[in-house]
Formats: C-alpha cells, sequence, structure tokens
C-alpha cells in the first residue's frame, strides 16, 4: 500500500481491534453442564460460577472438572489478555487448555475480567454483548449484563487491585485448597505479576505467564511505532465503535485479508482459518479508552505503570518471588523472546523456567502471540509443558525428594 492512500474507517477498527488484544455477590453456581463423553458418561463436569468484586462489579468464573477423577491436583486460574473473553480458553476441543488441564485432573477456573464475557458489562457494552453473544452463552450473560452507566471506564490497575484479589478469595474459598495457580496469557500474566509486586499473596503457589510483556524495547518495533502515529483516531475509534462489532463483522475472513498489524498477534502459517474467525466471532470484547491509554503510555515509554503514574511495575518486577514458567513464541512481535527473557531474568524467584517456541528449537512453527495457545500445534507442544510444570509442582513431594 503506498503511503499517501487512505484507509477506510473499518481498516482502522481492525487496527484498534489489534492494539487493544495486547493482552487480558452471586456465591456460587450460576448454572451447571457438562461435556459427555463415550456412552453418554459425562467426561467433565462445567459450572458457571460469579463472584463479587469489592468495587461492585461480577465477575464469570467458568469451572472444569474430569468427572470422576479420584483427587484433583489443584486449582488453575487461566486469564485472558486485552479485549478478551474466557472463551480464548476454551474455543473448540482441539484449542482449549481448560480442557486439556481438567482431563489431567486439575481443578479449572476459566475467568473473564470486568467488561468481558459473562461478566458485568457498562451500559450500551451490556446491551450490545446481549445481541451479539452466541446463543450457548445467553443464559449465563443476560442476568449479569449490568446496565449502569457509572462502569463507563476503567484501568489495568483495576483489574489488578480488585478483579484479581476477587478471584483467588473466591476459588481458594469454593475448593476449600490452600493454593491455587495462576495461568495468564498476555495481560492475563502482567496483572499477576503487578498484584504479586504489591501484594505477596501466600495463596498463590505459581504462576505461567504466557506472553506478557513486562516492558517494550525502546524504540518500539515498527508496528508498535505505527500503533503511536495512529493514537488519536484509535481513541476516536475506541468512542464510536470499539472492537466487538468490526471483529464480528470480519469474522468471516477468518484472517485471510490481513494487514500489517496481524503480524502482531498471530503468525499466519500457523494459525487455521476457523480457528481465527472462532477467535473473531467468540472471543473479542470492546475495552474502555482507560485501558487503552495504560497500554499506549507502555508502548510509548516502555514501561508498565499505574495509571497515575504512582507506581512502576516494570522496575518492580524484583519483588517477584513465586515459582514462574515464562513462555515465548520465536516471532511474537507484541511480546518477542527478549522481552519475556527481561521478566525472566528481574523476577526474583528462585523456581523459574524459561521456554522459547519455534523452529530453532526443533518445534514444529514459528510461534506468535496468540498461536502459543491457539495455533495449529499448541495442543502437543505447549500445552505439555504447561501441565508438566503445574503437575511438578502440585503434586506433593516425597520425603527425601528434592
Amino acid at each position: 500500500m503506498r503511503r499517501n492512500e487512505r484507509r477506510p474507517l473499518a481498516s482502522w477498527a481492525l487496527l484498534l481491534g489489534g492494539v487493544v488484544l495486547l493482552a487480558g455477590g452471586c456465591g456460587g453456581p450460576a448454572g451447571k453442564g457438562s461435556s459427555v463423553g463415550l456412552f453418554g458418561k459425562p467426561k467433565r463436569i462445567v459450572e458457571n460460577h460469579g463472584v463479587k468484586t469489592d468495587d461492585g462489579w461480577t465477575l464469570a468464573l467458568k469451572r472444569f472438572r474430569r468427572n470422576g477423577a479420584p483427587e484433583l491436583l489443584g486449582p488453575v486460574v487461566l486469564t485472558h489478555g486485552f479485549s478478551y473473553n474466557g472463551a480464548f480458553w476454551d474455543l473448540d476441543e482441539a484449542h482449549s487448555l481448560a480442557r486439556y488441564l481438567a482431563d489431567r485432573d486439575f481443578d479449572v477456573w476459566v475467568v473473564s475480567l470486568r467488561g468481558a464475557g459473562a461478566s458485568t458489562k457498562p451500559g450500551f457494552s451490556a446491551l450490545k454483548s446481549i445481541i451479539t453473544t452466541r446463543w450457548a452463552d445467553l443464559p449465563a450473560t443476560i442476568p449479569r449484563a449490568t446496565l449502569d452507566p457509572r462502569k463507563a471506564n476503567w484501568t489495568v490497575d483495576d483489574y489488578i487491585d480488585h478483579d484479581v484479589p476477587a478471584i483467588i478469595s473466591y476459588v481458594i474459598q469454593a475448593t476449600g485448597r490452600p493454593k491455587l495457580f495462576w495461568v495468564g496469557h498476555s495481560m492475563g500474566g502482567m496483572i499477576l505479576y503487578a498484584y504479586m509486586e504489591r501484594v505477596p499473596d501466600p495463596r498463590v503457589a505459581g504462576l505461567v505467564a504466557v506472553a506478557s510483556p513486562m516492558n517494550i524495547p525502546q524504540p518500539p518495533n515498527d508496528l508498535l511505532q505505527g500503533v503511536l502515529k495512529q493514537e488519536g483516531l484509535l481513541k476516536i475509534s475506541a468512542l464510536a465503535i470499539n472492537t466487538t462489532l468490526p471483529a464480528k463483522l470480519t469474522s468471516p475472513l477468518g484472517g485471510a485479508v490481513q494487514t500489517p498489524m496481524d503480524k502482531l498477534f498471530y503468525n499466519r502459517q500457523n494459525m487455521d482459518h476457523l480457528t481465527v474467525t472462532n477467535l473473531f466471532l467468540n472471543v473479542v470484547e470492546d475495552i474502555p479508552q482507560g485501558v487503552l491509554d495504560q497500554f499506549i503510555h507502555l508502548i510509548r515509554t516502555g514501561e508498565f505503570e499505574r495509571a497515575d503514574g504512582s507506581y512502576n511495575y516494570t522496575k518492580s518486577l524484583g519483588k517477584v518471588t513465586v515459582p514462574v514458567l515464562l513462555v515465548a513464541g520465536a516471532v511474537d512481535n507484541l511480546a518477542p523472546p527478549e522481552v519475556v527473557r527481561f521478566s525472566y531474568d528481574h523476577v526474583a524467584s528462585s523456581d523459574k523456567t524459561y521456554r522459547m517456541f519455534g523452529r530453532v528449537n526443533g518445534h514444529k512453527a514459528d510461534y506468535g502471540h496468540n498461536d502459543l495457545i491457539l495455533g495449529k500445534h499448541s495442543r502437543e507442544e505447549v500445552f505439555p509443558l504447561i501441565a508438566q510444570w503445574l503437575t511438578e509442582r502440585a503434586r506433593p513431594r516425597a520425603p527425601g525428594r528434592p
């Protein structure tokens, strides 16, 4: 495309959808279901739960357990990134870390943070969610879609200060277990890093951070510099149409028509057409101005800070001491290997592991940002690493065993 060629507004809507994908009271089950195996026997038990935050939001959690498991290894919380909802972890049978871990006897809790999935949505976003959500999710979505114009904006700090502690407390109480593991993709890992810096919570047994950027090398790569150049247009688009509607309208294309921005989010050679379609149709959510501003600041300065500038999460990584597994993709342009390695080098954890997925390490593909979880080979290459790491730390150790 020539530099002086004007792009239509729809293209900028898609660009906004890409940028925000950087990445993130009910007191009991809202509904129950199951996944049926051979001969009609339920293979997994699936429950919908809701938890109230201390600032009045209701968060949706979906629980996955293997039916008949003799003993669950322990609770694992799966947390999505920006502009996503919990369906990221359970897209379909072939692309579901939730089901994969449940089948290996983990007690899996899939989170939709505030404003996402079946969690509380503000104002017009709630109505739009009810209209556009997939039919299977309607029973869980409608009663939780609170039309509250006062909840029209929030920041990443709200996830850290309110959503994370509410989720941890609820899962601990519901399972009766003293500790849980947290698996976060992109922002989902970032908010746990940040939370553990400020609140060294002993209930967190470990963190798996998948493509979670706690810094941005300066100057940013060409794709991220393009984001900064279009900051004003992105913010106008966020106020006008946001990301959900454009994502659903373009979902039939399944990534067939790529823009340079697509390279930020996945390696086209490592994601199926139908997987991209499903992602756009069922996972993408609107994102508020405050969250977008905070990530624009990260790109511009290279450091992840609180919205008011009072605390620097990047510079405080040394306060993180829990066991961590850091996963990187060889061709990830949002959280490239050197960015993930930065976090590995700066956390103070004595138990820390770094893995990069790419052909150079003998893998079947070079992995991008989203395809670490949704790629063609994720189930056979990435999922086993995560499951093994969790299993080794969840099983009681025999006396004298290191």
